[in-house]
């Protein structure tokens, strides 16, 4: 940050960033902050803006960021991709989302109360941060392909509340659920790669559908294989827009198949496939919210 004073007592702040930034989450805010600094172990500097009259009780909650950003960089196998992270918190009833911008979550400071679960806040910190690395290191380079960032973000926090207890149906029982009201959600909304309107963006046909076409890519090329894909992703793409496309590529090459059909099933069918390895799976019924641990009153 570089500021300069003008002749007529003015102050002009310049932001600099060592990363191209993702435009479509880029912010500014403007109020009465104190500003919350920490060295995360993790690797980069905690900095959070938080309602002066409520810093006291941002510690047991900004803890969380450490946390997301070990076990992401643990399960992605790639550092954070930024120097910084925190989360601008403003006053209760000025909104109801919870998003990322680049390096900063915006929440309502509602979030520092003891009314909200453990689990609900940290799972979504923990999706939030994933778009760190899946929306904003790498961004969407169109609107309609926002299951890259959004279907990764959903994959990611369903994975890590398996891992905690948060979930306690686990990875596969939760996938079961998000199976099981998959066609329905394709009727309404279209299929993850391909939405019907701009409507759909904020909702399970991104969201949950696009975390459940990673899990069967997972399912279909094993565990090592799909990290190496995701490993393969974060590093060639850094810094730089992607497409669905070069996604199907990148996962064919790494894969040592040619997953284009299997994929195009997936994330722009308008029929929901069988999951590899669950044969017994049916579409049936309603599934979750997009959240199996949501918020009150949040908003992705």
């Amino acid at each position: 940050v570089l500021q300069a004073a003008g002749d007529d007592g003015s102050t002009t702040t310049t932001w600099q960033s060592d990363h191209p930034v993702a435009t479509h989450v880029l912010g500014i805010g403007v109020g009465r902050w104190s500003v919350v600094e920490a060295a995360l172990t993790s690797g980069p500097h905690g900095r959070s803006s938080v309602p002066t009259g409520l810093v006291s009780l941002a510690p047991a909650r900004l803890d969380a960021l450490d946390e997301a950003v070990e076990w992401l960089e643990g399960t992605l196998g790639a550092p954070y991709p930024f120097d910084t992270l925190g989360v601008q918190l403003v006053g209760p009833g000025a909104t109801r989302a919870i998003l990322e911008g680049q390096t900063l979550i915006l929440a309502d400071a509602n979030m520092l109360g003891p009314g909200i679960p453990d689990c609900a806040w940290r799972g979504v910190v923990v999706h939030e941060v994933t778009h760190q690395w899946f929306g904003d290191s790498v961004g969407i380079g169109r609107w309609d392909e926002k299951w890259l960032s959004e279907g990764h973000a959903t994959f990611y926090q369903r994975q890590w509340e398996a891992a905690t207890g948060c979930d306690p149906t686990g990875l596969d029982g939760r996938m079961r659920a998000i199976y099981a009201g998959g066609q329905a959600a394709r009727d309404a909304g279209g299929p993850p790669g391909r939405p019907r309107a701009p409507r759909f963006a904020y909702g399970g046909t991104i969201y949950d559908q696009g975390a459940l076409a990673l899990y069967a890519l997972r399912q279909r090329v094993g565990t090592p294989t799909f990290e190496a894909i995701e490993r393969g992703w974060l590093k060639r793409f850094a810094d730089s827009t992607a497409s669905t496309e070069d996604f199907i590529t990148l996962a064919s090459e790494d894969a040592g198949e040619d997953l284009r059909s299997f994929l195009a099933d997936w994330l722009e069918g308008d029929d929901l496939p069988s999951m590899p390895g669950h044969p017994s799976w049916t579409s049936n019924a309603p599934g979750p919210s997009m959240r199996p641990t949501a918020v009150p009153g949040a908003s992705p």
